[in-house]
């Protein structure tokens, strides 16, 4: 059985190729054509192969039926072995003997030629076919004229072969070219003397010959076997065409050639093809010899005709020199512009090697070897782009990370894109940055996405430790490639916010909420220039008496003609950094009202203070620049932290606290209760006042609840707090914390936030 093997193509990084069974030779430029491995043919038609290493040559296998195995093998070998013989012996014997023998044996080559050919339909069949005629006009007509017919066809015949292997470099037809000519002189030179018409045809059309022989093997490496013993044959046939031109016996050369077109067509390797020789000719010294010796020769041949004068000889001589110094010349030139070229190629394929690396690694990962962002958005971008984008971000990695260390957070990094990859198979995954990966894939991808979460959370063994990680995920199903990946990220962000660990689908309102968000922090950039934010005052009430003896200051924001709830741009001032600039806004116009209120009815005012102003160098400071740029004393203002930013930032903040109650101003905990709620703290930080979430303020009939309140009254009152009850709403309440013996409340009960000329008419009845 006979298989046809390929070089399967080589991937990056590895040695060599694989042989693989199921392709075809692909030639130069085509595609490659798939058959069935292993397909069996009928007995009668299955043909074995040339077996061994690739021929050096390039030469590649034709689908063809080869003859019979030992023919294949041992024809060529016989045929020489027995013709070349027979050929000296035609020169020894008399005439009529040389004459018997040579026709026997050029039939008999042949003969064996066509049964070598009779299945082919190349440029094989052709010459073999022609030489046949060529035989059978030898023996009919003898030497002449109709001897000369078969020439072109013979030449066709070689121009087709060399076809077969694809396009011919220019300058290997330039050398046949150079060749012919300086054959053609020589013919001229053998042919002029004798003045026939015959013998001018004969050289015209051998020189035909020589230039399509040439064309067929040129200088380009090392062409098959059967190739050069067919040139071989026809170099004995233009050599038998000299010596008839001559007068001499031609038939032994003659018989040589019919020889050496059955010894080709019987070779192995006649059914294969060169490979294309289309690249640059090298200056080879073989073709620099072949050059040398012609640019020597060809100059001086006139001077050698008979009749010619001596003294033509001199210029012959120096222009063989000339035409050698431009050889020479010609072939240093050749040689720069062939290691330019060189240089050239080798660039050209670092920069494409480069190139692939750089693209390699702009679409990978580096840690990871997944996908990047680069290439999850060019696939988005691309014609196959539907299914569902599912976004995953590691919950509680960035403290992994930093306790302990880089090394340990790749390695978890690694160990989540692993399994990662279990639960996505044949779909696209990504590494986005950082710890958020991506996956683009079809089918069901909520279930994929949930199940991905359930093999996330199980411990990961890393080194000496077992670290645990979740992570939340946000997904959204492609109706609009553009706008997937931010849709994603927009249900992620909901996932993370709303207790991660868990899967949200995009909506339409987490967009309508971004689109929201995003206009308003633009607004807020310039609240302060167009004169937007204003404050309002909350009174503070002595619950046994009803005085008003402070006043909460809150922020009011009215953009684009409607009120802003502060719930919504409270937390967009920190998030932009704005809290800053707005809070100083804010405490300067506290205290010019401060400034009033207390000079004339001791009315202090409360001012909310963020986590990023009071971590601010020179804080205590500037408050305190603050109220002397008012006239305020100290005891006017009272600043309001939550107790999370006391507790967290405890270190930084107590200096600046400690200042502040130095001058007089007094420290209080806002909605204490929603936060740590520690006793302990309350003993150890510099805090004045005490001021009780709504939580703690419950209906009258609340006894439990009251219980609680009771106790944290009891406890102020000891560590001797002031205590501001906040959401005092209805009368029941109030006389529940009355009886509690709660000092003070506020809430809409006794009013809401208003303008300061509100609070300037209740304190002024």
């Amino acid at each position: 059985m006979h298989y046809k093997f390929s070089v399967a193509p080589q991937r990056p990084g590895e040695v060599g190729g694989a042989v693989r069974p199921d392709r075809r030779p692909r030639p130069s430029g085509g595609p490659a054509v798939r058959h069935a491995p292993y397909a069996r043919t009928p007995r009668e038609a299955r043909t074995p192969g040339p077996t061994g290493p690739a021929d050096p040559y390039g030469a590649v296998p034709e689908t063809v039926v080869a003859p019979d195995r030992p023919l294949r093998r041992l024809g060529w070998v016989f045929a020489l072995s027995v013709g070349v013989p027979l050929a000296a012996l035609s020169a020894v014997l008399p005439t009529t003997a040389a004459d018997t023998l040579t026709h026997a044996t050029r039939a008999a080559a042949v003969i064996a030629a066509g049964v070598a050919v009779a299945r082919r339909r190349n440029g094989w069949a052709l010459i073999v076919a022609v030489c046949a005629a060529w035989v059978v006009l030898s023996a009919v007509t003898g030497p002449g004229l109709p001897m000369l017919l078969p020439y072109p066809a013979v030449a066709a015949g070689l121009v087709w072969l060399s076809r077969s292997g694809g396009p011919v470099a220019p300058g290997l037809l330039v050398d046949a070219a150079v060749i012919t000519g300086a054959a053609a002189i020589g013919g001229w030179l053998i042919v002029q003397p004798t003045g026939g018409s015959t013998g001018l045809a004969y050289v015209v059309l051998d020189l035909l010959l020589v230039a399509a022989a040439l064309r067929l093997v040129g200088f380009g490496g090392r062409p098959p076997p059967a190739q050069l013993m067919l040139t071989a044959a026809v170099a004995a046939l233009v050599g038998g065409d000299l010596l008839h031109a001559l007068g001499a016996p031609a038939y032994p050369l003659h018989t040589l050639w019919t020889v050496g077109v059955a010894a080709a067509a019987l070779h192995p390797a006649s059914d294969r093809r060169p490979r294309g020789r289309s690249g640059p000719v090298a200056v080879s010294p073989r073709r620099l010899a072949v050059f040398a010796v012609l640019a020597l020769t060809v100059p001086v041949a006139p001077a050698l005709v008979e009749d010619a004068p001596a003294t033509a000889l001199v210029p012959g001589f120096l222009g063989a020199g000339v035409a050698l110094l431009l050889v020479v010349r010609l072939a240093m030139l050749a040689s720069l512009v062939g290691k330019t070229a060189e240089a050239l190629a080798y660039t050209r394929a670092q920069r494409e090697a480069l190139r692939n690396e750089l693209t390699h690694r702009a679409n990978h990962d580096p840690l990871t070897g997944l996908a990047s962002r680069a290439a999850l958005t060019a696939r988005l971008n691309g014609p196959q782009r539907q299914g569902s984008l599912v976004l995953f971000d590691l919950d509680g990695f960035a403290e992994i990370n930093d306790a302990h260390g880089h090394e340990t957070g790749d390695a978890l990094l690694m160990e989540v894109a692993g399994r990662l990859r279990t639960v996505f198979r044949n779909t696209m995954l990504a590494r986005l940055g950082g710890d958020e990966f991506a996956v683009l894939c079809r089918g069901d991808a909520e279930a994929a996405a949930r199940r991905a979460l359930a093999a996330l959370r199980p411990a990961y063994r890393i080194g000496p430790r077992e670290l645990h990680v979740t992570a939340s995920a946000g997904m959204v199903r492609i109706s609009n490639p553009a706008e997937a990946l931010r849709d994603a990220d927009l249900a992620l962000d909901a996932a993370k916010t709303t207790g991660r660990d868990r899967l949200v689908l995009f909506r339409p309102e987490l967009k309508e909420a971004l689109l929201r968000r995003s206009t308003l922090a633009g607004g807020l950039r310039n609240a302060l220039d167009r004169g937007e934010l204003e404050l309002h005052f909350q009174p503070v009430v002595e619950l046994a008496t009803g005085r008003i003896v402070a006043a909460e200051a809150l922020l009011r924001w009215r953009y684009g003609g409607e009120q802003v709830p502060p719930v919504q741009f409270v937390p967009l001032a920190e998030q932009t950094g704005l809290i800053v600039p707005i809070g100083w806004w804010a405490m300067r116009e506290a205290c010019a009202q401060a400034a009033r209120w207390f000079s004339r009815h001791g009315v202090a005012v409360t001012v909310n203070v963020s986590a990023h102003q009071l971590r601010e160098e020179g804080f205590a400071e500037g408050v305190l620049d603050t109220l002397s740029a008012a006239g305020a004393p100290g005891e006017a203002l009272i600043i309001e932290v939550t107790e999370s930013v006391l507790i967290t930032d405890a270190g930084s903040t107590r200096a600046a606290l400690e200042r502040l109650r130095s001058e007089g101003v007094r420290v209080a905990v806002d909605d204490f209760g929603t936060g740590y709620s520690s006793l302990s703290y309350l003993m150890s930080l510099p805090v004045d006042v005490l001021k009780l979430d709504r939580a703690f303020v419950a209906p009258e009939h609340e006894h439990r609840q009251y219980a609680i309140t009771g106790a944290v009254l009891q406890l102020a009152a000891v560590l001797d707090l002031v205590t501001i009850a906040e959401g005092v709403e209805g009368d029941g309440q109030a006389r529940a914390l009355t009886r509690l013996k709660c000092p003070l409340a506020q809430g809409y009960l006794y009013s809401p936030p208003v303008p300061a000329p509100i609070i300037d008419a209740l304190l002024d009845p």
